[in-house]
């Protein structure tokens, strides 16, 4: 059976992609592109929060360092078709194609959206757990380096080398060694509202950071830089609490019947005082037991509405997101505000 959150999240993307087809026909020119604006940066917010989720529970196994040498291959491979592919429908199927230059540089913008729909997909088809799921966040991450390895020379080679693109390079390398060496090391709140705080930061940060650089009295070109990777390097370096915790995986052993903990609450008002214990299945039960109260029966349920907030908060985000990528597609029909 399809799970209904990855219905939902595939008509909102149908939606958002049908409303970017007929919105420029119902709004004026200078409401459109003031529109445009406030979608490109509702998507990058929405993509730092995903991204920086991403990064909470991100790992790395410095003793198989060989096998990321192979996970780069295939992320180049990855994100070189689908680059070529791109580039062949900016040139042959828009109504006003693009010359070849312009189109393989406008190509390689694909990668950073196409990281978001892939994790948003994947949660919603229940699969976050997977060996799959890990695979792809290490595939990601190599995807968009591999993006601005390959995005430099091609710009060196359409207008020429400029010691912006270099600066490009340095900040990337920057935050992948940040996350290396401080991986979940700094203690700072990671509830999804301060998520959200810090992926405005992000998408604010980059924005200015573009703004300024192209402004006509600085003497340097745009820098654009994504924030797929600043977002994800926040998510590496926050210490995660809930990892720690082992994650919702919280059982009650009740004398010696094993229970749900909404099965535990109702029979707590008829048991005997200590006769409840409690532990966590991370440790695989090797943690002392402790006697279960109604006290520590209020605090799990207090950590279980956190994590429904949570997981709440996450679901309209990611909702939010492909509506918002849907509305990111440029009219191809025709239209006086393309």
């Amino acid at each position: 059976m399809i799970p209904k959150k990855l219905v939902v999240f595939t008509v909102n993307l149908i939606g958002g992609l049908v409303l970017s087809q007929v919105l420029p026909s119902w709004l004026s020119s200078s409401t459109y592109h003031a529109w445009e604006e406030v979608v490109t940066f509702a998507t990058m917010t929405a993509l730092s929060f995903i991204m920086i989720n991403v990064g909470y529970e991100f790992d790395v196994d410095k003793e198989a360092w060989k096998s990321y040498v192979s996970d780069y291959l295939i992320a180049m491979t990855a994100a070189g078709f689908p680059w070529i592919f791109v580039a062949l429908w900016f040139v042959y199927a828009v109504p006003s194609p693009l010359p070849w230059g312009d189109a393989l540089l406008a190509a390689r913008f694909a990668a950073p959206t196409s990281a978001g729909i892939l994790f948003s997909m994947l949660e919603a088809a229940g699969m976050k757990d997977t060996w799959l799921f890990r695979k792809a966040r290490v595939l990601a991450i190599f995807d968009d380096l591999d993006t601005v390895l390959l995005m430099i020379p091609l710009k060196v080679v359409l207008v020429g080398f400029k010691w912006e693109l270099s600066l490009e390079l340095i900040v990337v390398f920057g935050l992948l060694a940040l996350a290396i060496v401080k991986l979940h090391e700094v203690r700072i709140p990671c509830s999804w509202n301060y998520t959200l705080l810090y992926a405005l930061l992000v998408a604010g940060v980059c924005e200015l950071i573009a703004f300024g650089s192209a402004h006509e009295g600085v003497a340097m070109e745009a820098v654009h830089l994504e924030v797929l990777m600043p977002a994800f390097v926040i998510g590496c370096i926050v210490r995660n609490p809930h990892l720690e915790g082992g994650g919702v995986d919280i059982e009650v052993e009740l004398g010696h019947e094993k229970t749900t903990f909404e099965k535990t609450r109702a029979k707590l008002a008829t048991a005997a005082p200590g006769a409840g214990q409690l532990r966590r299945l991370d440790e695989g039960g090797k943690r002392p037991y402790r006697p279960v109260t109604r006290q520590s029966v209020r605090v799990l349920e207090e950590v279980k509405k956190e994590w429904n907030a949570e997981e709440t908060a996450s679901n309209i985000i990611s909702a939010a997101f492909m509506v918002l990528v849907g509305l990111s597609m440029p009219q191809l029909f025709g239209g006086d505000n393309c």
